[in-house]
């Protein structure tokens, strides 16, 4: 009974990563991710104003190994003079997006942390390894090592921790 129990979890554990996972990146996460290239120029964000509208956009900063997806975006208000310090802004939020820790990526949800920029805050919207090539805890060492990242590069001291779904719980862990 016991060799098949087994047997039976490693074929489960087989189509969840060979089959199930793919094609979730496939009809999901990629597709998502040039959906969002496309309508960036003209998307509304959570605000009702465009995306990019009194927003500066620095694409694909690498953080860490970038190899390995660990990428951020850092996005800051166009009135405000950032030049990598946090001098004239309201503070520093760091922003781990959601997708199960399996898919999705942070220009997908660019939306949803733009109005941020707007009232003041300089957005570090990260990438992070994902499952199941990446497995637990690296995914909450890569906010770790954004957070440092953010204190060297950029003298951040204090931060705000936001992120939805899977990205609130690693922000959450790494609280």
């Amino acid at each position: 009974v016991r060799t098949v129990v087994a047997s039976a979890a490693a074929v489960c554990e087989w189509v969840a990563v060979w089959i199930t996972l793919p094609l979730i990146r496939l009809f999901l996460d990629w597709p998502m991710y040039y959906y969002a290239l496309a309508w960036r120029p003209a998307a509304i964000a959570q605000d009702n104003r465009k995306v990019l509208e009194n927003v500066r956009l620095e694409r694909r900063v690498a953080y860490g190994d970038s190899d390995e997806g660990e990428m951020l975006d850092v996005i800051w208000p166009t009135g405000q003079s950032f030049e990598g310090k946090l001098t004239t802004c309201k503070g520093a939020v760091l922003y781990a997006h959601g997708g199960g820790w399996v898919s999705c990526n942070s220009e997908v949800l660019l939306h949803s942390v733009t109005p941020l920029a707007r009232e003041g805050f300089v957005v570090y919207s990260i990438d992070y390894p994902l499952s199941p090539e990446a497995t637990y805890p690296r995914a909450v060492f890569s906010v770790l090592k954004a957070l440092s990242w953010m204190r060297e590069r950029d003298g951040v001291n204090e931060v705000f921790l936001l992120g939805d779904s899977a990205g609130g719980g690693l922000v959450t862990m790494a609280a």
